[in-house]
């Protein structure tokens, strides 16, 4: 179970671009031509218990040296990552600068190596009669292929020629006439899950109650599950149902009792991004309303998370408040064809709720009858703006009154005496907590909570303290 956020990342989980199986590595352009071609991690290409590779595993590039008519030369191939799943064969290999068939090598041998289990084989070529130039383009097609460092690594491959056997079979250093050495494919997530953080703005206008004049549907956060183009065995585009099981779920977090989705569950849903239609029903929804589910499975989804300022069960809307929301996706393996090994990565945010105005708290105030204690607010706003204040008791104490507001005018200082806001409290307490909501930008409101010892016999101040208000829960 992840760890819920209350704090917005396009988390993708893979971002590839897929197509079909073509040359893997193109060694006969200067520079060469980097491999594109990217399996899905996910699935098992083992030897035994995997699928062998038949797509995408084919090397260009220039003969390297001329090959006069009837001669002979060596051609070898070695594997890092991955060995043959097939033996290899003279067909394997073909000139394709040439002409004409009759123009291709005069015969094409497997001559060491090369069988079901190798991470090498070597060809011996004969030069047909037109004989060949270093520059004709030599074309390998190798055999179907096992991984055999579990997907961790690009599967590499080196060519090289030889005129002789020896010199080819020891790979004796300094004695071939051209090498090149590449990735021949690589490796990467198969799934793709994008993230798209989206904020909702409560506004001071409507005491936190609505988003813009409206109590929702409103997005917090979009995502978009499905593939990322990456390659199954056979070099076409990977499946979601190779790669994940019909389990696979996403999970939301955060604090959905506003939208009292228990009994409402049309205020907290699914819907299509940027305007909430096409509702989709969410699989889950926590009876406490902290968390929700939806099970993707194997079909491909983009959609945002869509909620409601509920106004059924709640006759009066409650004020909404300022927090992040968490997203986390839950892929299970898939048990089609050999299977697969999926990552569940960790939760991330998913969007959130913001408020328009300023709401700063003074964690602890007194009103104990020896001192003066008031909140003051400064503002650097060009306009006069509202000011609302609530106060929070200790447990089994309450406030004799409550609903205090007043108006802070613009580019100007205001002192607001606590006992104003709060009398007294019952149970002769005198600890407590403000807290005030100022219809400007954050940016333009600054507070401070000033408490002070006063000596109404003498006039003489005998101690004085201020600390600055915070963001609630940023302290």
């Amino acid at each position: 179970m992840k760890k819920y956020v209350i704090k917005a990342t396009a988390l993708a989980i893979g971002a590839l671009v897929g197509g079909a199986a073509v040359a893997s590595v193109d060694f006969s352009a200067s520079p060469f031509v980097a491999t594109t071609d990217t399996f899905a991690s996910e699935l098992n290409y083992a030897a035994t218990t995997g699928t062998a590779i038949s797509g995408a595993k084919t090397v260009k590039t220039k003969l390297g040296f001329g090959v006069s008519s009837g001669q002979t030369r060596f051609i070898r191939i070695d594997l890092t990552g991955a060995k043959l799943a097939v033996a290899a064969a003279g067909a394997d290999v073909t000139n394709t600068t040439a002409a004409a068939a009759a123009n291709n090598f005069q015969n094409v041998a497997v001559v060491q190596g090369g069988g079901v289990g190798d991470a090498y084989v070597i060809y011996q070529v004969t030069g047909a009669a037109g004989g060949h130039a270093a520059t004709d383009l030599t074309t390998i097609v190798l055999p179907n292929l096992n991984v055999t460092n579990g997907n961790a690594s690009a599967v590499n491959v080196t060519y090289a020629l030889y005129a002789d056997a020896v010199a080819a079979a020891n790979q004796t250093a300094g004695q071939s006439l051209s090498t090149q050495s590449g990735a021949l494919f690589t490796f990467g997530t198969g799934i793709k899950f994008k993230v798209t953080t989206k904020t909702a703005t409560a506004t001071v206008a409507d005491s936190y109650k609505k988003f813009s004049g409206s109590y929702g549907p409103v997005e917090v956060g979009q995502f978009d599950y499905g593939t990322t183009g990456a390659f199954d065995a056979t070099g076409a585009a990977a499946t979601l149902a190779s790669l994940v099981g019909a389990n696979t779920k996403v999970a939301f977090t955060g604090d959905f009792t506003f939208t009292q989705s228990a009994t409402t569950a049309t205020n907290l849903r699914l819907g299509d991004t940027g305007t909430c239609a096409n509702g989709v029903a969410l699989t889950s929804i926590a009876t406490n309303m902290l968390s929700a589910s939806y099970t993707l499975g194997t079909t491909a989804i983009n959609k945002s998370l869509c909620v409601t300022n509920d106004t059924v069960t709640n006759t009066t809307p409650v004020a909404l408040t300022a927090q992040t929301f968490s997203v986390d996706f839950n892929p299970v393996n898939s048990s089609a064809g050999t299977g697969s090994t999926v990552t569940d990565p960790a939760a991330t945010t998913l969007g959130a709720i913001a408020r328009d105005g300023t709401t700063l708290t003074a964690p602890f105030v007194t009103i104990h009858p020896d001192y003066l204690s008031r909140v003051v607010l400064n503002s650097s706003y060009g306009a006069d703006a509202a000011v609302t204040a609530s106060v929070t008791a200790e447990n089994g104490v309450t406030c004799t009154t409550s609903g205090y507001s007043t108006t802070l005018k613009a580019k100007s200082q205001l002192v607001i005496n606590v006992k104003d806001i709060c009398p007294a409290l019952s149970n002769a307490g005198t600890r407590l907590a403000v807290t005030v909501t100022v219809a400007a930008p954050r940016t333009n409101i600054d507070g401070v909570y000033n408490v002070m010892n006063y000596d109404v016999t003498t006039g003489k101040t005998n101690s004085l303290i201020s600390y600055v208000m915070v963001v609630p829960g940023t302290n």
